[in-house]
């Protein structure tokens, strides 16, 4: 075989053997596999910092949690978390407490 081939062969296979099917993921992956990760995020923009700060913090890329941030639910959360930020001290402790 010649040598200037083999490297697009090699890249092809790799790409067939590799690709994602339709059939072995029912639901999409997402970077934020865990629920943890993604409550984590939530209180984070909740708490009013930057995307690009929040996607550093959780080691994955900006266009990752925008992403994340389409959807409904996870902006649900997002809200949930920015009406918490915004309460006085006092109430979020006795919230905790109930």
């Amino acid at each position: 075989m010649h040598a200037s081939l083999h490297p697009c062969l090699y890249s092809y296979n790799f790409m067939i053997m590799h690709e994602p099917s339709a059939s072995r993921h029912r639901f999409p992956r997402y970077a934020f596999a865990a629920r943890r990760d993604r409550r984590r995020a939530a209180q984070a923009l909740g708490a009013g910092r930057e995307v690009a700060r929040v996607a550093a913090a959780e080691r994955v890329a900006p266009v990752e949690l925008e992403r994340l941030m389409r959807e409904e639910g996870f902006q649900a959360l997002v809200r949930h978390y920015k009406e918490l930020a915004g309460l006085p001290r006092e109430e979020r402790l006795a919230r905790l407490m109930t």
